[in-house]
């Protein structure tokens, strides 16, 4: 009594290199798709064409920093103009400086220095 399951299997009609000639063909075609994939990415993968991929995501952080730089440009400039009237309007009108800083609230004055203001020392 013989079991199916003792003989073993037959698979050579699986093997793809059976037929030599259509087993190289297919091989063939199969290299040419690669190479003419891969020729098509080597093309793509340049500085131009790695820019062009990025273009946007540049462009909107170029946006961010040059809005970024244009308000700390503008806060700085507002608070230069400002203590620059503000000494200047001081001085045009006589109030000598550590009064200026005074008015301004740089600084608080002390009782010796508000005592030596008012007594004229």
């Amino acid at each position: 009594m013989t079991d199916q399951h003792d003989q073993p299997l037959d698979l050579s009609a699986l093997d793809p290199t059976a037929e030599g000639a259509r087993f190289d063909g297919i091989v063939r075609s199969i290299l040419g798709d690669a190479a003419a994939q891969m020729e098509g990415r080597r093309a793509r993968n340049n500085v131009i064409g790695e820019i062009t991929r990025w273009y946007k995501p540049i462009l909107a952080a170029a946006a961010a920093a040059v809005a970024v730089l244009t308000f700390s440009l503008a806060q700085r400039s507002t608070s230069v103009i400002v203590e620059q009237s503000t000494s200047g309007v001081a001085e045009a009108i006589g109030i000598p400086d550590h009064f200026a800083t005074w008015i301004r609230g740089e600084s608080t004055p002390s009782a010796v220095e508000l005592y030596s203001l008012f007594a004229g020392q």
